[in-house]
């Protein structure tokens, strides 16, 4: 039953990324179908496996949808760019804390050794994007730095898991991990690039979508 739903849901997201869309309140009716669809599948995994971990990744998925719809809303309403601009990265911020949260598994030191070298690889990256000209963030570099310093904190702590065993949960936990980093890397160049293309655009949303899947599965993989 569940290969039904995964299916069906992977239809639904197949259809938003590569169908056009008459405007954009049709095209945000079917980003927020479309990321239901993995929300859902982690909330039945949930449900049939009971465990902490299951209920922050689900945390994680909620806010990730969230994300989905605040960033959907700019074409909608275009007055308030910056608001849901700042809304949605946000809830991916959260949502990735709740990852965190719910995979951490290093000391405190070793946890601030990993800050501390995930922030100077996020800052380094972003002003050398900046100084090339592959992207302008602007008043907008603080909050793109501390977003990049928790999604590559997020993949640290899903590489610990791995390092620590090689197993399905293990592999598809940083398959989806590996594939959001290159999601949200394209996004990069997407909104502060100038590379708004379509071909830009669903390379994002496919990597994205597979990330956020993998990661849902992730909780029926998990054994406490």
């Amino acid at each position: 039953m569940m290969i039904v739903g995964y299916v069906f849901a992977l239809f639904i997201m197949i259809y938003y990324i590569y169908r056009p869309h008459l405007n954009a309140f049709t095209t945000l009716g079917w980003k927020t179908c479309s990321s239901l669809c993995f929300l859902t599948i982690g909330i039945l995994w949930m449900l049939m496996n009971h465990h902490t971990f299951g209920t922050w990744m689900v945390v994680g998925l909620f806010m990730g949808l969230m994300g989905d719809v605040f960033l959907n809303l700019t074409p909608c309403y275009p007055k308030k760019e910056t608001l849901w601009f700042l809304m949605g990265l946000g809830s991916f911020l959260i949502g990735h804390l709740a990852y965190v949260y719910a995979l951490y598994r290093t000391s405190i030191l070793y946890s601030v050794l990993l800050i501390i070298g995930c922030a100077f690889v996020s800052f380094i990256l972003l002003l050398f994007l900046q100084r090339k000209n592959f992207i302008s963030l602007q008043e907008m570099f603080l909050p793109a730095f501390v977003y990049a310093t928790v999604i590559l904190f997020f993949e640290m702590q899903c590489l610990v898991w791995l390092f620590d065993q090689i197993q399905v949960f293990t592999i598809v936990l940083n398959i989806g991990s590996m594939l959001f980093v290159l999601s949200d890397l394209i996004l990069l160049f997407i909104l502060f690039g100038d590379k708004d293309t379509k071909t830009m655009t669903r390379m994002n949303l496919t990597t994205y979508y597979l990330a956020q899947m993998c990661l849902a599965t992730t909780i029926l993989l998990y054994k406490a």
